[in-house]
């Protein structure tokens, strides 16, 4: 149907009424795949019950990703699962970003302890056979086809439970982050929240069949994690320096309009201005999306020398830092966040702290329910003289008046069900699962 007609229809039509024809001829088209896979799953559900231990694969493309350290700890302690991290090669830039991604990813889980393998072998120059692998269950870190060689995307694998936990907590309202073909042709999609769940019942073709509210991992990480040293990466170790990160999102001016978050033009020089004018009352991290660099460098006001310059800076700064990987122990160490980023607008509520989001386009258009109840317990900035007034009354003077406000929505929407961590409510479906 051309784009001109589906206009004239829709002038015509309820949005209720076209969004069921719309997602029932998706339905039509769709649910003869998923089936095929769910079919495959039952058959090696049955083929599991008599193993004692259970071969477990996180398949790892960016350790800035990984969402399941409390998940892999626990199996680590358990006789039944035996997991191991395989480290995928990406593909969406060129081979130096594949080998610089790859050896993060080494550095990161060689510091963890953990069991690992490459999935590139730089003897052999060649990529491993995934059927080699003789996984059982496979968790992936990121749903994006053109992301991750294909020979590790989820339609290479027909006799292993796959399983997801989104990387970054959900707060938009499309399909593709929640319902596309990916997420229904799981075994499992192990989802944040009932609010989420909600949505994919309603844009999913499955009905959202394959999944379950767990919450979401960083709960485990954030609120039971002890370390919070923040990674060496504060300048000063004086505790009446306040310490706050600034976290801008990578869609700026040149990024397809499927999603607009970055205020990062506007307040770029700005923020630099604020981290001198406050350098003896406050430390800041410059914790930007790990693709904004390479989104700057294409942009013609900006490019590759004048974007090196910028990180130099703020790197090198005497109260300032980068930061671009993990960020746990900075979250748990900071004071408050600046940030117009999409995953932390919910994940820095588990701390508890004052934030502050900086508006540059209508959230409404893009958020989800639990996005716009997030947004709504935020400190709001539309100009640099907001941004001054949050870090002078709110972080410097503490006049923290939305502190409740975070408590409540930590309290209704973050805490996990069932009374247990998110990592042991996985635990407990796959043994539930396979045990029955």
């Amino acid at each position: 149907m051309g784009i001109s007609i589906k206009k004239s229809i829709k002038k015509f039509v309820p949005a209720s009424v076209w969004d069921w024809f719309h997602y029932r001829r998706l339905a039509l088209m769709e649910n003869p795949i998923i089936d095929t896979y769910q079919t495959r799953y039952d058959n090696t559900i049955s083929n599991l019950r008599n193993k004692k231990s259970i071969r477990v694969f996180f398949f790892a493309i960016y350790h800035s990703n990984w969402k399941y350290d409390s998940l892999f700890q626990l199996m680590l302690e358990d006789d039944y699962f035996d997991p191991i991290v395989l480290i995928c090669p990406s593909i969406v830039r060129d081979r130096n970003h594949e080998l610089e991604s790859r050896q993060q990813c080494i550095d990161f889980f060689t510091e963890k302890q953990y069991p690992f393998v490459c999935a590139y072998d730089d003897k052999k120059n060649t990529y491993l056979n995934p059927h080699t692998l003789n996984a059982d269950i496979i968790f992936f870190t990121n749903p994006y086809k053109g992301l991750v060689h294909p020979d590790y995307y989820i339609d290479r694998f027909t006799d292993a439970l796959t399983c997801y936990v989104s990387y970054g907590f959900c707060n938009v309202k499309y399909r593709w982050s929640v319902a596309s073909m990916f997420h229904q042709c799981l075994w499992r999609f192990y989802v944040e929240c009932n609010e989420n769940m909600k949505q994919i019942r309603q844009l999913a073709s499955n009905n959202g069949m394959n999944c379950r509210v767990v919450g979401y991992p960083m709960y485990d990480t954030l609120v039971a994690n002890l370390h919070t040293h923040g990674g060496g990466l504060w300048k000063s170790d004086d505790k009446n320096l306040k310490r706050i990160i600034w976290a801008p999102h990578h869609t700026v001016s040149n990024h397809l309009e499927l999603l607009q978050l970055s205020t990062f033009e506007k307040y770029a020089d700005f923020m630099w201005h604020l981290a001198e004018k406050y350098k003896s009352l406050v430390q800041f991290v410059f914790k930007p999306h790990p693709l904004l660099k390479a989104n700057l460098t294409n942009l013609p006001s900006w490019g590759k020398e004048k974007t090196e310059a910028y990180y130099n800076k703020w790197a090198n700064g005497e109260n300032t830092a980068l930061s671009d990987g993990e960020y746990v122990d900075l979250f748990l160490s900071s004071d408050a966040m600046i940030h117009d980023c999409g995953s932390f607008i919910i994940e820095y509520l588990y701390t508890k702290k004052p934030v502050m989001y900086l508006v540059g386009h209508d959230r409404n258009e893009q958020s989800n329910e639990i996005g716009n109840l997030a947004y709504d317990v935020h400190y709001h900035a539309t100009s640099e003289s907001e941004i001054e007034s949050f870090v002078e009354n709110v972080v410097l003077r503490n006049n923290d008046t939305m502190l409740s406000l975070r408590e409540r929505f930590f309290n209704e929407h973050l805490v996990p069900p069932n009374g247990k961590s998110v990592a042991q409510n996985i635990i407990d479906d796959i043994k539930q699962s396979l045990t029955l």
